[in-house]
């Protein structure tokens, strides 16, 4: 494997100088990410059923940045964008509805070729009737 720049993220098994497993996992994988221009390190253990044949440093380095993208798609958009974790929605189904009116919500302005969904809410706000309707082709 190369060697590694700030910004790029790497797996190892057991080299000097990164931090090892934990105790009892002798074939698990520790993934690091340093982000361009930040001292900081973030350490992800990795078990899985891959063999060692297939589970290459790069192929899971990919497969962990895979898993930041759903997050940065649906989680955090919802959390940020929506507000989700200052909802006051707590009991009963009500919070699982709410989420799966914000997914509906992110997907039809992806759909129509939104990639910011914080402006796309701006941009239909100054129009509250007609834009969504609009959006989801109902006529008015």
């Amino acid at each position: 494997m190369a060697a590694r720049t700030p910004g790029d993220q790497g797996a190892h098994r057991g080299r000097p100088g990164l931090p090892a497993c934990p105790a009892g996992y002798p074939d698990c994988l520790a993934l690091h990410q340093r982000p361009h221009g930040r001292r900081t390190r973030e350490t992800v253990y990795v078990i899985t059923s891959l063999t060692s044949a297939q589970a290459s440093p790069q192929r899971l380095a990919l497969l962990g940045r895979g898993r930041w993208g759903i997050e940065n798609k649906i989680h955090h958009v919802r959390d940020v964008t929506f507000g989700e974790g200052a909802s006051r929605t707590r009991t009963g189904h009500g919070p699982q509805n709410m989420a799966t009116l914000r997914n509906q919500a992110i997907g039809a302005l992806r759909s129509t070729g939104h990639a910011n969904i914080a402006a796309a809410r701006r941009a239909m706000s100054h129009d509250t009737f007609n834009a969504p309707l609009n959006l989801l082709n109902i006529p008015a």
